[in-house]
């Protein structure tokens, strides 16, 4: 091993070193295991600090280069540099590899290793660390050994995490979602991601009433009742409530992405994703991770602002109702639903209820509002609805 005076992480200042506490015993396991798989003599597995742009050896296995604990630049290393891109590196022969001459490149050639390759370790897209393998001989083939680590990445990702993700992951996941089928979905796929107690919930108030903790997660469709994400985020902090929450939302529309903006979500996902994706999102904000946001057409505008019984009399308007059959329906005065009309017609810049489902049509936000009023019953008669 070459002594190259680095920093164990023991004797460095309390501040400087890893806040999280991997599960070393765990991934020194996992890393002796791939090492005895593969054609390499030795490994090591690294945990990336991306703010401070350096790599933390957690665990070595064979004869390394560097010890346990070493501290070292990302950039110093072009296996480091490509795995921390999310992409693998690999080079059957280091002294024909083109390139391959940063600081700790020279030292791994000046160390006897021929042949090297670097798998990243990622939650989600975000790269959180990397497993390294080296050889004395060159020409080493490691495409099975890439696909050992592939198979184990979510294992190794979760011990990597260790100790902060026990800390701070959602053990609770309260899901409010209007279609059963739906939510037993969700349900599911949150237990295999977190291993978390599932609590389904028929109400935004009842998900309020039982919240526990701030790292509850809180899963959410774009409408429920009728009510739009932002508005039961509105419900949410009015109770002093302060869980995550993420949408999954029922229809991937310009206007439910911005709802879900507004109403403050750590993400959003449409809930036709495929579920791996989906899986991967409950993941990393049940973890605490901010998905990035959706973007959103600066031009879409339409329906952003439309309230909950707006959007009902939109649903209603669409479905062929004339003004006094929804006020008899919502229970309120003609005048006052013409009044509704009329704020409609503004916010989706129409003259008239043609245009208006129209224009509401084109931007998928009637789609959004189908759930906000009752379908008939079998008579034909629309059913009471709560505002």
């Amino acid at each position: 091993m070459l002594d190259l005076n680095v920093v164990p992480a023991e004797s460095r200042p309390a501040a400087d070193r890893p806040a999280a506490r991997p599960d070393r015993a765990a991934l020194q396991r996992s890393l002796e295991e791939l090492l005895a798989g593969s054609d390499a003599q030795c490994a090591s597995l690294s945990r990336f600090d991306a703010d401070a742009a350096n790599c933390f050896v957690e665990v070595t296995a064979g004869t390394t280069l560097i010890a346990r604990g070493g501290l070292l630049p990302i950039e110093c290393s072009t296996n480091f540099t490509v795995a921390a891109g999310g992409d693998v590196f690999a080079s059957a022969d280091l002294r024909e590899a083109v390139r391959y001459d940063r600081g700790w490149d020279v030292v791994t050639v000046a160390g006897g290793m021929r042949s090297t390759c670097t798998i990243p370790l990622t939650l989600g897209s975000r790269p959180l660390g990397a497993v390294s393998f080296s050889s004395r001989e060159s020409g080493v083939a490691f495409a099975p050994t890439i696909d050992s680590v592939m198979s184990v990445s979510d294992q190794l990702v979760l011990a990597l995490l260790g100790h902060e993700r026990d800390a701070h992951a959602s053990r609770r996941v309260l899901i409010c979602v209007d279609d059963l089928l739906a939510a037993e979905g969700l349900a599911r796929i949150a237990e295999r991601e977190l291993g978390a107690e599932i609590v389904a919930c028929a109400s935004v108030e009842e998900i309020a009433g039982r919240v526990r903790a701030e790292t509850d997660l809180i899963l959410l469709d774009s409408y429920v009742q009728g009510r739009r994400v932002d508005e039961q985020a509105d419900v949410l902090r009015r109770h002093g409530v302060k869980a995550r929450v993420m949408v999954v939302s029922s229809f991937d529309v310009e206007s439910n992405r911005a709802a879900s903006l507004r109403a403050g979500a750590l993400g959003y996902v449409a809930r036709d994703a495929p579920v791996p994706d989906i899986g991967d999102a409950i993941l990393r904000v049940g973890s605490g991770e901010r998905l990035p946001a959706v973007p959103i057409d600066a031009s879409e505008h339409q329906g952003e602002q439309v309230t909950a019984r707006e959007g009902q009399i939109l649903v209603l308007l669409e479905r062929g109702l004339q003004v006094k059959q929804i006020a008899r329906h919502l229970g309120i005065s003609d005048a006052t639903v013409k009044g509704y009309q009329r704020n409609l017609f503004a916010k989706l810049d129409v003259h008239s209820t043609t245009a208006a489902i129209y224009a509401a049509r084109r931007s998928g936000l009637l789609h959004s509002l189908q759930g906000t009023v009752r379908a008939p019953s079998p008579d034909g008669i629309l059913a009471p609805l709560v505002a």
